[in-house]
């Protein structure tokens, strides 16, 4: 996000009123340009203000676009990410956590239900992913962790690369083959497949976590 955007976001911003502040037209120029002796403090907070309404925009926009795709917990969050066209760093700001997090969690480094409820409470929000959303996603992503191992194996046994010379895209490449491997499993199943019981009972906990953070519109 350049200068510029934010400079007219928050003119938008001042004219629609959502900034309490008196100012006439000159003064908003100046302000801007900070040739006024307005504190930097309230600048930085108010461009910070507007950073965030335009991330969630775009997050919105990102959500609304990738749907209700069949994909593991950390690659749907990934996905919206790149339909928001935010970088990881951007998120873990948003997270008060740091870029290995994001990676970590997108990239399935590590399973959501090892994660505090809280944190991933937190992504859910950020996301606007519903409980019911993240059930699901959850639940590929245990069948997909399963399946990958699988593949890795195989590869292995056939010369392939070792785990510290897999770049981000053969990452990728492996959880694409591994979910729709899973769609397949599950489009051939007379019923729904059973829910993790570890997943289930994470998300009982996360549940509980949205309430309490206010969060009943992500409760379906």
């Amino acid at each position: 996000m350049n200068e510029r955007e934010l400079n007219s976001g928050l003119r938008q911003l001042i004219s629609r009123g959502e900034i309490e502040l008196e100012m006439t037209d000159e003064r908003v120029d100046c302000l801007l340009g900070q040739h006024l002796p307005e504190p930097n403090e309230r600048l930085e907070r108010l461009k910070a203000r507007l950073t965030t309404q335009i991330q969630n925009d775009a997050i919105e926009k990102g959500r609304t676009a990738v749907g209700s795709k069949i994909l593991p917990f950390g690659r749907f969050i990934e996905a919206i990410r790149d339909e928001a066209k935010l970088t990881r760093l951007e998120i873990a700001n948003r997270l008060y956590k740091d870029e290995a997090f994001v990676s970590r969690i997108e990239r399935g480094d590590v399973h959501p239900t090892a994660l505090p409820p809280s944190d991933i409470a937190n992504v859910l929000m950020l996301f606007r992913v519903t409980i019911s959303q993240a059930s699901a996603t959850m639940n590929v992503s245990t069948d997909v962790s399963a399946t990958k191992h699988g593949l890795k194996a195989a590869a292995r046994s056939h010369g392939g690369l070792r785990h510290d010379r897999r770049g981000e895209d053969t990452e990728r490449a492996l959880d694409v083959i591994a979910a729709r491997l899973h769609q397949k499993k599950a489009a051939k199943a007379s019923a729904a497949p059973p829910a993790n019981a570890g997943v289930e009972e994470f998300i009982e906990k996360l549940a509980k976590e949205l309430e309490r953070k206010g969060r009943a519109d992500l409760l379906i």
